[in-house]
């Protein structure tokens, strides 16, 4: 089994206050590992020993164990019809590097000129090549 350093943390529904997650989170990739959820109950039974039901989410994305690198890059705005936030970013997105698209939506991470935006970008490392998603939860 795979050792790593961890947070974990217990909330509950904020609406009800009747369902418990409970999720671990890998400090290296900051990813989430896992989420549990369950009934007020099931946490009460668990807690103290006896098995119960719960549902269970596992990042499958090959992140768990990585490492975590993030980096910010001024992405030129394009002022032709065809531009897309997608489209923008795609020549900053090699090396396993993954932009958020959604920077290029918010004002203020524009230049002052307003001809860039601010992208945060994003990589995880294993034996330090880029680890190739499969798309799951990261």
């Amino acid at each position: 089994m795979l050792k790593l350093e961890g947070t974990i943390v217990i909330t509950r529904d904020a609406g009800t206050g009747r369902n418990v997650t409970i999720s671990i989170t890998d400090k290296g990739s900051n990813c989430v590992a896992a989420e549990v959820e369950m009934t007020g109950e099931q946490f009460a039974d668990a807690l103290f020993s006896r098995y119960t039901d719960c549902s269970l989410e596992f990042n499958d994305s090959g992140t768990i164990g990585a490492i975590e690198e993030r980096k910010t890059e001024w992405v030129p705005k394009s002022t032709t019809r065809e531009f897309t936030p997608k489209g923008a970013i795609k020549p900053f997105e090699r090396d396993g590097w993954r932009g958020d698209p959604n920077d290029l939506n918010h004002a203020i991470n524009k230049n002052n000129e307003g001809t860039a935006y601010r992208v945060k970008f994003v990589r995880h490392l294993r034996d330090g090549k880029p680890v190739v998603l499969s798309g799951a939860k990261s």
